[in-house]
């Protein structure tokens, strides 16, 4: 049972506790795509967060449709859908190489997500309802060209869809992702009957539209001016418009953490940005009202958008988790086959004990004397990982171990069978782990000796950070989830490794610390220097990073990094005494600076 039937499950199952609201959504938008900080499983927490919350209704999730052809060229142009098929296009796109092995699969995708606005637009219209879009909001697509990571114009094909089945009225699109929406703009710009508002940076074509409304603020935005310039813009838009449809283009772009933007708008900001859009939408409850994803860059986009919907469907603010502890919620949920106090779903030939593994049979011959092969081998096809990889192009991929390592037990997966001829497929994950009982004396933890996850097909569009060959997969949260759940299952106390360069210490922040208290401090006194992880793991593997106090170059100094599971652990690595021990230490490193050299 996948992710997108575990979800209908539970809706099935939960009753709403405040207003409806439809979501449309289908998992099989998780592609994600090397180079791109857009995280493929935002919509898919969000849904889950509303799931487990028990804030959506029975027919909440609705299915996707893939857009026709027909519809696409009611907005595009064929000679740019011909071109789609195009490597170079793709690349120019996404400003990255692109390998010919997954345009199918990327333009697939994106053609699913107009289908789904196409979807969500249907049903508010038929149902004069709000329905939110976990996906979409391509708005820099236009009719001859994309950009901005925007191949179909997936708004302005739901409104060309919904006037060919009677829509007639005035449309308003309110855009308010960072980046202009020129695309929309542009494929609307003779139609008065479409009024498209755009706030954002900076604009990105000066061609006019004859209804339109661009609101530019430039760089630096803080909560006060944003929120100002909507408030004293957007409602008189609303009110002369008067729309009997309206989109909302709901990237979450302009928050202080987004990877790509260059704004600061708290949590609160956002928050508060979203109530204020809603709420002139909702003045008319009949007013169908159609939302959009758009951007929103790096783990935490949907968080944004999950507190917003959580507060508009119970009415109060809800606490949203982190993005990993999202991750291992969506795995857990995932995982429930796999429990066998529940029972197993599983219509296989292998009994109970060669899925769960049994501790008193065969040690040998089991990866961390607990999981077959074949336990493994289906663990990573059902929660998803084999997906992810057959999506990055790795349409075969293929699990080998090694139980003889010196350092633990290996496990690598290929990103294909072996050639007829010989030839060794790339290795795209491997790990080396072991359960180890003398790193804490008196505990267990398993120890991650070695952990590569690297997309050798992908092209290096930037900057390798220390020790990287290639380009990684995007699937660090769900390898961490998944190693978290095998040490619950085990029985250990917690979860270690040793990082040897700067910006593998950050990732693990906030959940993992060092053993050393010394360590822990330099580490916590690098990250308070503001400068970006990946410039100053760099700087440290150079030795331009000094003291400030000393003049002295600062090297990092890898150690072993804990992930506490058990209390006892917690309490030895985030206890007062630790943290005593680690304010002494911060204090004789003093204040870093990063030396430019």
């Amino acid at each position: 049972m996948g992710i997108a039937d575990k979800l209908l499950r539970s809706l099935r199952d939960d009753r709403p506790s405040g207003k409806p609201i439809r979501l449309v959504f289908d998992p099989r938008y998780a592609r994600p795509i090397t180079g791109v900080p857009m995280d493929p499983h935002r919509g898919e927490n969000i849904a889950a967060f509303l799931t487990m919350e028990k804030l959506v209704a029975a027919d909440a999730l609705i299915a996707v449709e893939l857009a026709s052809m027909a519809s696409l060229r009611r907005v595009h142009t064929d000679g740019y859908l011909e071109s789609l098929a195009d490597p170079g296009l793709l690349s120019r796109v996404f400003g990255m190489d692109f390998d010919p092995a997954v345009v199918d699969a990327v333009v697939g995708a994106h053609r699913l997500m107009v289908g789904g606005t196409s979807r969500a637009t249907r049903v508010a219209v038929q149902r004069k309802a709000t329905v939110v879009h976990l996906g979409g909001g391509f708005h820099h697509a236009a009719p001859d060209r994309g950009h901005g990571f925007c191949l179909l114009n997936d708004i302005a094909v739901a409104i060309r869809g919904a006037r060919a089945h009677g829509v007639t009225g005035p449309i308003l699109v309110i855009d308010v992702d960072i980046h202009d929406g020129d695309g929309t703009r542009l494929c609307f710009a003779d139609d008065p009957t479409v009024h498209t508002y755009s706030i954002h940076n900076r604009s990105l074509d000066d061609r006019t539209a004859i209804a339109s409304t661009s609101v530019e603020l430039g760089t630096g935005v803080r909560d006060a001016r944003y929120l100002d310039a909507l408030r004293s813009t957007l409602p008189a838009v609303v009110s002369s418009v008067a729309p009997e449809l309206i989109f909302i283009v709901a990237g979450t772009d302009p928050a202080h953490d987004d990877r790509l933007g260059d704004w600061f708008i708290s949590e609160a900001g956002m928050l508060e940005r979203d109530r204020l859009v809603m709420g002139l939408t909702q003045r008319s409850p009949e007013t169908p009202v159609v939302v959009v994803l758009a951007g929103g860059y790096g783990a935490n986009a949907w968080r944004y958008t999950a507190r917003w919907l959580a507060e508009h469907l119970s009415g109060r603010v809800r606490d949203v988790p982190r993005a990993e502890d999202m991750t291992l919620a969506r795995m857990r949920l995932l995982g429930r086959d796999f429990d066998p106090n529940r029972g197993s779903e599983l219509d296989i030939r292998f009994t109970e004990a060669d899925l769960m593994g049994a501790l008193t049979t065969a040690r040998s011959s089991r990866f961390l004397d607990f999981y077959t092969r074949e336990a493994l081998d289906l663990g990573f096809e059902r929660y998803g990982i084999y997906d992810r990889l057959r999506a990055l192009g790795y349409r075969h991929p293929w699990l080998d171990w090694n139980l003889e390592d010196g350092a633990g037990h290996a496990l690598r997966i290929y990103g294909d069978h072996p050639g007829t001829d010989g030839t060794t497929p790339p290795i795209v994950a491997e790990l080396v782990a072991r359960r180890d009982r003398e790193l804490l004396a008196d505990g267990e933890v398993l120890y991650v000796e070695w952990l590569t996850l690297q997309n050798p097909r992908a092209a290096a569009s930037r900057t390798l950070l220390p020790g990287q060959r290639h380009p990684g997969l995007g699937l660090l949260g769900e390898t961490l989830a998944l190693l978290i759940m095998l040490c619950e299952r085990v029985g250990l106390e917690g979860l270690a490794f040793t990082p040897m360069h700067y910006h593998l210490a950050v990732l693990g922040q906030g959940r993992m610390h060092f053993l050393d208290p010394a360590r822990e401090a330099l580490c916590r006194a690098l990250m308070a220097t503001g400068e970006p992880f990946a410039e100053l793991s760099r700087a440290l593997a150079a030795g331009r990073v000094r003291s400030a106090r000393t003049g002295e170059v600062l090297e990092w100094q890898p150690g072993p990094f804990i992930l506490p599971l058990s209390a006892r652990l917690r309490d030895r690595v985030t206890g007062p005494s630790y943290e005593s021990a680690v304010a002494s230490a911060m204090d004789d490193v003093g204040v870093v600076v990063l030396a430019v050299v």
